[in-house]
C-alpha cells in the first residue's frame, strides 16, 4: 500500500517530468528552422544560360565552333521536324538545303552528320560528293531506303 506522502511525491513528480518534456519540445518546434533553409535565395530566370540551337545556313557556314548536322531534303517533312527535334536534344545547330547541290563543301566547317531524307540523293555526282565527306569522317544518315529486295536486284 502506498501512503499519501509517497502518492503526492510519485505525482509531483510525473508532473514534473510532464512538464520538462513538454516544454523542451514546445520550445524547439518554435525555435527550429528545420524547413527553411537560410541559404537559399530566389533566382530570377534571365535566359543567359539557355541553350538555343541555330539554324545555319549551308552556303554561308564558313567555320563552326560547334557541331552541327545538315539535313538534304523537304524542311516541311516529317523527317525535317524529326531531325530538328534530335537537334535540339543532342545540342547540335541544323542546316538544312533541298538538295545536295546547293551545299557547298567547305573542309573548316564539315557537318558533324548529313542526313538525307531519301536515298533518292546519293546518285550520280552527289554520290561522289557523298563519298568525299564520308572520307573526311562525316556521318551519313539515310532517311529511308528503298525495299531491299529492289536494292538486291540492282545489285546483280
Amino acid at each position: 500500500m502506498v501512503s499519501k506522502r509517497n502518492f503526492f511525491s510519485i505525482t509531483i513528480m510525473m508532473f514534473v517530468l510532464l512538464f520538462l518534456f513538454q516544454f523542451s519540445m514546445v520550445i524547439r518546434d518554435r525555435q527550429n528552422t528545420y524547413d527553411v533553409n537560410s541559404n537559399f535565395t530566389t533566382r530570377q530566370k534571365d535566359g543567359k544560360n539557355v541553350w538555343k540551337n541555330k539554324q545555319i545556313d549551308p552556303v554561308a557556314v564558313r567555320t563552326t565552333d560547334r557541331s552541327y548536322a545538315l539535313f538534304v531534303g523537304d524542311s516541311s517533312s516529317d523527317m525535317a521536324t524529326a531531325v530538328s527535334r534530335w537537334c535540339i536534344y543532342a545540342k547540335w545547330d541544323m542546316a538544312q538545303c533541298r538538295n545536295l547541290e546547293d551545299y557547298q563543301e567547305n573542309d573548316k566547317a564539315l557537318p558533324g552528320m548529313l542526313i538525307l531524307e531519301s536515298e533518292k540523293y546519293a546518285l550520280g555526282d552527289n554520290l561522289e560528293k557523298l563519298e568525299k565527306l564520308e572520307q573526311k569522317g562525316v556521318i551519313i544518315v539515310f532517311g529511308c531506303l528503298e525495299n531491299p529486295k529492289n536494292i538486291e536486284k540492282i545489285r546483280n
